[in-house]
């Protein structure tokens, strides 16, 4: 990257996270230009090789679940119906966010991962149109599409069609974590861990959210410390009038009204989830 680019880059940055910081416009660029050089060292491998490359990731997801291009039938849509089923009750929260925020779900063990995937972004509230993937002990869980385009944002790591495994290959027993990133350019990370295991079968149809806590983080705020900033201005501890009403506008926040970091609402959660698997069992979930 040129000099007059990189100044170029920076300008852009200021302009869409107004009042950031110097390090963390010097963080953004440097994750960019490190996603620069792996889309340019990927892009250097041979046909032959990503080939092999590919073969072996379908090979290994055929291993974890099925064979690569087997359409499931509507019972194994949301769930593996030829393993058993038990009831998971999982926490998640996202890190270092500067307000608490979590969601307890109750999820069966056979669940696909990839549909565990589909139901945090809705039990939290993100909008989904962001890229997504579970990463366990150096293995990332990640969608087909994700992983036959290249997308290999573990830098090295091993990917695996998160539709191949369970809840209960990747989190066996009461205790056990994962870790799921949600929209790679904000960066939000949720913790998953599993509370309590019961040998009760549960029903894909029975999916909710137990409790929770805090609103969902807006999109595109800039991450955790987009999100801080955003919250400090508009609490009044950063006193700035102009970015206040920037960031109230962009929130399509009316007079008077104020936004609410701690606001929750599980009878809504439930209903979105609710949707989001009716949706999964007709085969429709991309078309929210």
């Amino acid at each position: 990257m040129t000099d007059k680019e990189l100044d170029e880059l920076k300008e852009v940055i200021r302009k869409d996270y107004p009042g950031i910081s110097e390090a963390e416009i010097s963080f953004m660029v440097s994750f960019f230009e490190m996603m620069q050089a792996k889309t340019a060292a990927y892009s250097t491998v041979g046909a032959s090789e990503t080939a092999t490359s590919n073969t072996k990731n379908s090979q290994g997801a055929g291993n974890a679940g099925g064979a690569k291009g087997k359409k499931k039938s509507k019972a194994d849509r949301l769930v593996d119906s030829n393993k058993p089923s038990k009831t998971y009750i999982l926490y998640a929260s996202i890190e270092q966010c500067p307000v608490k925020v979590f969601r307890r779900i109750k999820v069966p063990s056979n669940l696909w991962l990839g549909n565990l995937g589909k139901i945090l972004i809705t039990a939290f509230g993100w909008a989904g149109y962001h890229l997504s993937q579970f990463t366990k002990g150096g293995v990332e869980y990640t969608s087909r599409d994700n992983i036959e385009e290249s997308f290999d944002f573990g830098y090295g790591g091993r990917a695996i069609d998160e539709m191949t495994v369970t809840v209960a290959d990747v989190l066996p027993q009461k205790g056990s974590t994962i870790s799921f990133e949600y929209d790679f350019g904000d960066g939000w990370i949720h913790n998953v861990r599993v509370s309590s295991v019961s040998d009760e079968p549960l029903r894909g149809e029975d999916i909710c959210v137990t409790s929770g806590k805090g609103a969902c983080p807006p999109e595109d705020v800039g991450g955790v410390w987009g999100y801080a900033q955003m919250l400090d201005i508009l609490s009044g501890k950063v006193d700035d009038p102009e970015e206040k009403a920037s960031y109230e506008e962009w929130l399509g926040l009316q007079e008077g009204e104020t936004y609410d970091p701690e606001e929750f609402d599980l009878e809504i959660a439930n209903e979105d989830v609710e949707d989001l698997v009716a949706l999964i069992l007709k085969g429709k979930e991309d078309s929210r």
